[in-house]
């Protein structure tokens, strides 16, 4: 087209534009393509001349316009200067005005489509789509603290930008050599599934409160014994555990953390699978690596935690191969975050005949294994379902079928055979199942009709996994949200006894319980985290033996409300639950009182009237009538609460005399005491202790540190 032809039309439309679009999504949207034409046809004038005229206009007050298209247009006219004959500018301009524009998600894929073709034959770049999901995928992590549910819709709009990106720099083969697009493929064919980790691990209306680095499990390393839950099954974690709180270090959004989690193990599982494939010299390693990727999504896999488990699997599998024990034995470790790949990679150098491998990899492992199998057996479940078999008995069919053909790998055929005879047990081997399975059909080489068949069939079960674990397993997954500003730091002992220890699978953080108590700091109400003023200490609340001097003779509302008594049957305070806003608390007293403090009230003779918004109020503290106490719990002694392997230590300074609620066995400064008591005021320290557990862990822990040090001194001799 003639440049000055573009310059009028260009002109013409842009002045339409400025007073058609609102802000913000589709003005820019719209200016976006225009700038890129102006780049494209060189008619940087149709942004000048109607930048300079309204702001002139506006200037002199002939017309009104908003400042910020202004600005807009100013910043886009020198971009368009700039950008003077540089693709990559008129690229990103042109790839990133859909996901502005258009709100329907199933129309930008359409138009994503026809991007590719159009940006190749305006001698642009399709890799422009990538950036501009990159850029989509910043923007939206930087609105999700303010608007989550944007945050998610931007989120969806730059998966499929990268995904459409990665399609464009397959399909524009003439600005990359066949010899780039080798190298870079395998790394850019990972990235959807990745991708599909983070949209479909969780649901888009869905709050968060794991992966703080001041939830409870976040803060202790190594816990085997917990007050009164006992021993503690999740140690087989820690090297989940130890990513995963990397992570929380550099990222401050638990939602963002979780999901860079997802993104990076889903990722890996695919290059991982990859290096091994190629290494072993199979046919077909990268499809073959992309199927493995993607049935992660698999109902026979875990999601969420085990994804960790099941992206190192391969490489346990090659070097149990290569016979290098050093690397097979620390890599269990990562492999423990799943018990089921854990059992997985002790039945892989059983069948390579490398029976001293499974010394070295218990050995490392005994810090955990040990005092579970000892304390935690029983909390492991046996529990495959008949979709899962089912998928596992294809999966042996084809494989078996195939050895038939050519195949003389007899020990990858002892592997499957173990793996489901362990599947039917319970133990869920079905990444091993589909790992072997992969590793027949590469090794074959000649391709006949019942070979393609079968890979076809592969493929199909693949994606059919990959729906089925979709719909059925992340339709009822939920989390929740804290609002509280500080969680509790190491060495307190976070939500409290009244936890669900990895209740969503997701890593070793604890849910706080709905429930109240005296020991509970913090308690879940409509979803969000709230913290308990009725919290005396852990793990024995120390509650003040207190005498309120002013006793009310009752209380009533128009919601839901509830005194709470100390164990000497003194109000602590009362919880309202607002059935009704607002809500309306009177709090009747014997006699006619004057004045109250500590919170809003007015007074009304022998009445106070409180009225709130809130959906939960707890009155406690400071509150005073006529300046005489009226809740017993104004008061609290200062606690201080350390925790060590199978032994709690709490430190009560008090003021006041103290009753502690004793249910068991503990010590107070030295003593033992097995029943409740009321200690005078004074210092006391309180020691409960679980020695089976404490004896059991340190000699597991030295096992660890023995064998770690006893293979690698012996693998550096080889």
């Amino acid at each position: 087209m003639d440049k000055r032809i573009a310059t009028i039309i260009l002109s013409i439309v842009n002045i339409i534009g400025i007073f058609e679009f609102p802000l913000y999504e589709s003005f820019i949207g719209f200016f976006f393509i225009s700038s890129a034409l102006s780049i494209l046809y060189e008619s940087q004038l149709s942004l000048i001349v109607p930048t300079v005229l309204f702001a002139s206009l506006v200037l002199l007050h002939i017309i009104t316009i908003q400042l910020q298209k202004l600005i807009i247009l100013s910043i886009l006219m020198l971009i368009s200067i700039i950008g003077k004959n540089n693709k990559w500018i008129y690229s990103i301009l042109i790839t990133l005005a859909p996901g502005l524009i258009i709100n329907n998600l199933y129309l930008l894929l359409i138009v994503l489509a026809l991007l590719i073709p159009l940006l190749i034959k305006l001698g642009g770049e399709p890799r422009a789509i990538i950036i501009s999901g990159i850029l989509y995928l910043i923007y939206s992590g930087i609105i999700f603290p303010n608007n989550e549910a944007l945050a998610n819709q931007i989120s969806q709009i730059s998966y499929f930008y990268l995904m459409f990106g990665i399609i464009g720099i397959i399909v524009e083969d003439k600005r990359i050599t066949r010899i780039t697009l080798r190298k870079i493929l395998p790394y850019l064919s990972f990235i959807p599934a990745s991708f599909a980790s983070i949209m479909l691990g969780y649901p888009s209306d869905s709050s968060f409160i794991y992966w703080s680095l001041h939830s409870f499990y976040f803060s202790h390393l190594y816990l085997p014994w917990i007050y009164e839950i006992g021993y503690n099954s999740n140690q087989h974690l820690i090297a989940g555990w130890f990513f995963a709180y990397l992570l929380a270090l550099l990222i401050e959004n638990p939602l963002i953390t979780a999901e860079v989690f997802l993104w990076i193990f889903t990722f890996l599982s695919g290059l991982t699978s990859y290096y091994v494939f190629k290494r072993l010299n199979l046919k077909y390693p990268l499809l073959f690596s992309v199927l493995y990727q993607i049935n992660i999504f698999n109902p026979i896999i875990s999601h969420s935690i085990s994804v960790f488990s099941y992206a190192f699997l391969p490489l346990v599998l090659f070097f149990a191969y290569n016979k290098n024990k050093v690397l097979y034995s620390i890599l269990t470790l990562t492999a423990a975050s799943s018990i089921p790949i854990f059992i997985s990679t002790l039945v892989i150098p059983l069948v390579y005949r490398r029976y001293y491998f499974l010394l070295y990899a218990l050995g490392v492992n005994a810090f955990w294994l040990i005092p579970f199998l000892i304390f935690g057996y029983y909390r492991f479940t046996f529990n495959v379902s008949n979709i899962e078999v089912l998928i596992s008995i294809i999966l042996v069919s084809m494989s078996v079928l195939l050895y038939q053909l050519r195949l003389k790998n007899i020990e990858i055929v002892y592997m499957i055979f173990i793996s489901f005879i362990l599947q039917i047990l319970g133990i869920n081997t079905g990444p091993l199942i589909l790992l072997a399975t992969i590793l027949i059909f590469g090794s074959l080489r000649d391709i006949s009709a019942l070979y393609l068949t079968l890979l076809t069939g592969l493929v199909i079960l693949s994606i059919s996994s990959f729906s089925y674990g979709v719909i059925s397993s992340y339709a009822n997954t939920a989390f929740y949200t804290y609002n509280l500003p500080n969680l509790p730091k190491p060495g307190e002992y976070g939500f409290g006894i009244m936890t669900q220890v990895n209740d969503l699978n997701l890593t070793a953080s604890g849910m706080p319980t709905q429930s109240i108590s005296y020991n509970v700091r913090y308690f879940i109400y409509n979803s969000r985290v709230i913290e308990n003023p009725l919290y005396f200490g852990f793990p024995i609340p120390a509650i003040p033996n207190y005498t309120p001097q002013l006793t009310f003779s009752y209380i009533y509302s128009n919601s839901s409300v509830k005194v709470i008594y100390s164990p000497f049957d003194k109000p602590l305070g009362l919880i309202l639950y607002s059935n009704v806003t607002p809500s309306k608390i009177a709090i009747v007293f014997p006699t006619q009182i004057d004045n109250i403090s500590g919170i809003k009230g007015l007074v009304k003779n022998d009445t106070v009237e409180i009225i709130t918004n809130s959906s939960l109020t707890i009155i406690g503290g400071k509150v005073t009538v006529d300046n005489r106490s009226i809740f017993s719990s104004y008061y609290k002694p200062k606690i201080t609460t350390s925790i060590a392997i199978g032994e709690i230590t709490e430190i009560i300074e008090s003021n006041y005399s103290i009753y502690l609620s004793i249910h068991e066995s503990l010590t107070i400064n030295g003593k033992v005491v097995n029943h409740s008591i009321i200690l005078p005021p004074g210092k006391y320290t309180i020691v409960i202790s679980d020695e089976k557990i404490e004896y059991v862990s340190y000699a597991s822990i030295f096992l660890s540190v023995a064998s770690l040090v006893l293979l690698i001194r012996r693998g550096m001799r080889v």
